[in-house]
């Protein structure tokens, strides 16, 4: 499975800090990081399926600037280097939406996984609810659509959905086969 090494950049009383850290999802856990702390963001991403062995080989290598867990206060250049010596990219804000959104790295990844033959129509999809037990105890629930592709039917969440019309209006905006290509 792939997977992410990202950096987070926050300055704090007029220094830099970085944060090296590993997600499957990098939108979401810099969403989870901001509750903590607002001034923050993602600015750099490495997608690779070596993503764990990778974030602590970047995380060693920085070991003598260390701050505090997995925070590193390194100057501007000191990070210029680590981002061009492990093949590092820009975070987007077009990244970050499609990841929030359909948690995938690129819309068409998103698109090749919701593939099926012929066009779309609202009739080949079945909308449903189901409810999530939180560690809580809280009831979540989420919406759902599946479809049939070559014989097997194929499950997905309708990603941000808080009602049956939201999860066929979402239906609505899937491509179809030609659109893809």
């Amino acid at each position: 499975m792939k997977g992410y090494v990202y950096i987070c950049e926050m300055i704090y009383k007029d220094e830099l800090y970085y944060k090296i850290g590993r997600a499957l999802n990098v939108a979401k856990r810099e969403a989870g990081l901001k509750i903590g702390n607002p001034f923050l963001s993602v600015v750099a991403v490495k997608q690779t399926s070596r993503y764990e062995s990778i974030e602590r080989a970047i995380q060693n290598s920085v070991k003598n600037y260390h701050f505090s867990g997995e925070w590193y206060k390194l100057t501007k250049e000191q990070y210029q280097a680590l981002y061009e010596s492990n093949g590092f990219s820009d975070y987007t804000d077009a990244e970050r939406e499609n990841q929030l959104k359909y948690g995938y790295h690129s819309l068409a990844l998103f698109r090749k996984s919701v593939q099926c033959k012929g066009p779309r129509k609202i009739e080949d999809f079945h909308v449903f609810r189901k409810p999530r037990k939180l560690k809580s105890g809280e009831t979540l629930h989420k919406w759902y659509y599946y479809f049939y592709q070559d014989g097997k039917k194929i499950q997905k969440v309708c990603p941000d959905c808080r009602s049956r019309s939201e999860a066929e209006s979402f239906i609505r905006t899937l491509p179809s086969l030609a659109e893809v290509n």
